[in-house]
């Protein structure tokens, strides 16, 4: 399994990607290119994740 702060570094390493939180201040969202890539929130004792390929 993978933490959040791997996954977050893993993420962010690509070219043309941000972080933002659009829905909420705990809700992190991972956008490429401006479209929505993957998004989790930041207070989970569990990462729970949603990646789009």
């Amino acid at each position: 399994m993978i933490d959040q702060t791997r996954l977050e570094a893993y993420c962010l390493a690509k070219p043309g990607t941000e972080k933002t939180f659009p829905f909420d201040f705990d809700t992190a969202v991972i956008k490429v290119m401006g479209k929505m890539f993957a998004l989790w929130g930041q207070g989970c004792s569990v990462l729970k994740n949603t990646l789009m390929f």
